[in-house]
C-alpha cells in the first residue's frame, strides 16, 4: 500500500477473503494504518487496516527499501508519512 487513507484501503478485506497475498507498507506508515497514531490533521487515530495484516517493507542496512518482485519502492512522505511509491527495479 502507499498508505492507509481509506480510499487505499477499503477493498483489502475483500480482496484477502479470496486471495492469499501480503499486504505490505512502510513501517512509518503502520501505526498509522492500524489506529495507534492520528494522521497530521486528523483529531484521532482510525483504524484503517485491522492489526497484523500490513507488513513493514524490508530495508537494506543503508535504509533503501528493498525490491518487491521487481518493482523497488521509495519512502515519499508528504500526503501521508509513510506515503511510498514503487518503479520498476534498474539494472
Amino acid at each position: 500500500m502507499t498508505h492507509g487513507h481509506s480510499d487505499h484501503t477499503g477493498s483489502i478485506s475483500a480482496i484477502l477473503k479470496d486471495h492469499n497475498i501480503p499486504v505490505y507498507a512502510h513501517s512509518v506508515e503502520i501505526p498509522y494504518l492500524e489506529g495507534d497514531l492520528a494522521y497530521p490533521r486528523r483529531k484521532k487515530a482510525v483504524s484503517s487496516v485491522s492489526k497484523g495484516i500490513t507488513l513493514p517493507l524490508s530495508a537494506g542496512t543503508e535504509g533503501e527499501l528493498e525490491l518487491i518482485d521487481g518493482l523497488r519502492p521509495y519512502l515519499t512522505p508528504g500526503h501521508s508519512p509513510g506515503h511510498r511509491r514503487s518503479s520498476p527495479s534498474r539494472g
